[in-house]
This record gives structure tokens, sequence and C-alpha cells, in this order.
């Protein structure tokens, strides 16, 4: 998880932009949307803690070093502009990799995004089912009865 930082981004205006682009269905946006949620929890300036060498960077949280110097290149202001990062993500060949996929729920899509594109370190079964957990609070809310900010956001 990521240290969060001073620049969160709103879920909605993040599943809006991402059902923009071609191929886009709400269960991949709810799949990219889970893992963004995982990785930074929106902040986009996140930065990974612990101490680790190569500390992930943003929604994504970018840690494999070819791939974080692209990052680092193609967006140099990537701790405020939320855009350039989803704009960098789905240009890469991970995400045309997901995108070109069908799904059949959220849940599945989610797997995939975790699986496909970010690769963490820990993938194990319990890992997924973690992830994969968090889709029920964007569509169903928290265990209190009350909806979460995401489930309300993409409504």
């Amino acid at each position: 998880m990521a240290k969060p930082g001073k620049n969160k981004i709103s879920v909605r205006e993040v599943y809006k932009y991402l059902m923009t682009f071609p191929g886009m269905t709400n269960d991949k946006a709810v799949g990219i949307l889970t893992n963004i949620q995982a990785e930074s929890a929106f902040y986009i300036d996140a930065v990974e803690m612990g101490d680790v060498k190569n500390k992930g960077l943003g929604l994504f949280q970018y840690t494999f070093p070819e791939r974080k110097e692209a990052y680092k290149k193609q967006v140099p202001d990537w701790k405020t502009n939320w855009k350039g990062q989803i704009d960098f993500a789905m240009q890469e060949e991970e995400m045309k990799k997901y995108l070109a996929k069908n799904y059949d729920d959220a849940g599945d899509a989610t797997e995939s995004f975790m699986l496909t594109f970010e690769k963490p370190k820990d993938q194990s079964e319990e890992a997924i089912q973690k992830r994969v957990a968090r889709v029920k609070n964007i569509y169903l809310g928290s265990a209190r009865g009350k909806r979460n900010a995401i489930a309300k956001e993409i409504k």
C-alpha cells in the first residue's frame, strides 16, 4: 500500500474518464478502479511505504524500473496529473491485453487487472480474493449498510 499523498482524485472523475476509452466496459472500469483503490487509494501523488528499494509511484504504483522511468519521462508532473497517469497506463501493452479480453463480471476483471497489469509481489489466492472483495464495496457499499464513496460516485 502507498503512503497517502496530498492530491486525491474523485473516483467518479476517474470512472467517467475511463469510460471514454475504446473497449472500456463497466466491469473493466470497475476492475481498474478496484485496483487503484488497493494500490494508491486514489491519491495521485502516492508513494509506496516501507523500506523498499524501488518505491511505487502514483495511482498504479509503478515499481518496475523500465516502466517507472518511462512513466516519469512521459508524465513528469505525475504528482498532479491524474489524466496523464491514466493516459500512460492506457498505452501500455499490459493494459491493451487487459482491455482485449471479455470478463464474466467485475470480480473477474479485477483479478485479471491485478495479475496482468499491476503484477504485485503477492499474487496468492488470498491476495487475489482480498482485492476482488473490494468489488462488493463498489456495488454494495460497506458492511454497515451505508454506501461507500465509490458506490456513490459511480452511480
